[in-house]
């Protein structure tokens, strides 16, 4: 029996490549990079199974008789017609959560960024604005202020938990569970 071909087309870390070859025979887009539709479309010909970040179309899988998995490095299934991919019978997976803590973290840098004006502090500074007498670009204090949330999800949650350090308000709206409502 032959091993299953995986088309990697997106960069990942050595190891997961050198595990991959243990079991199956890869090949992978060298580039830094998104790979290109038509190569992606030309592998998935070839392919059994591939992982990565690429849109897949129902022309697109069509052609990808052999496919039997795509495996996304995201979050989401939004590049792939699912539809199309199970009409096929090509399972579709994904990485839930991987992603949660770095988007909050992010989220929050941005908020003090912008809160206590980061950049154009930066610049001020850079400008040697920072010894002319006069008022100074430092924005405001973060600690205790109110931060609404659009959203509870998992990121809106990791966003509220971490403004639970800097002993903020947090108000927040939630579609899903239809509710808006403080955050104790």
């Amino acid at each position: 029996m032959s091993r299953p071909k995986v088309f990697v087309s997106r960069g990942v870390h050595p190891s997961v490549l050198a595990r991959l070859g243990q079991v199956c025979d890869t090949s992978s887009w060298p580039g830094p990079d998104r790979c290109p539709a038509n190569v992606l479309e030309r592998k998935g010909v070839e392919a059994d199974a591939v992982l990565g970040t690429d849109r897949w179309t129902a022309t697109m899988l069509d052609k990808a008789t052999r496919l039997r998995l795509i495996a996304l490095t995201s979050v989401g299934f939004d590049m792939v017609d699912v539809s199309a991919a199970t009409a096929r019978g090509i399972l579709v997976t994904n990485t839930p959560d991987v992603l949660t803590e770095t988007v909050a973290d992010l989220t929050f840098a941005l908020i003090l960024a912008v809160a206590r004006r980061v950049c154009e502090t930066e610049r001020w500074l850079r400008a040697g604005q920072w010894h002319t007498p006069g008022v100074s670009p430092m924005g405001r204090d973060v600690h205790h202020a109110i931060l609404g949330v659009v959203g509870l999800g998992r990121i809106g949650a990791a966003v509220a938990e971490r403004a639970r350090g800097f002993q903020m308000r947090v108000l927040y709206t939630d579609f899903v569970r239809r509710e808006s409502l403080e955050q104790q």
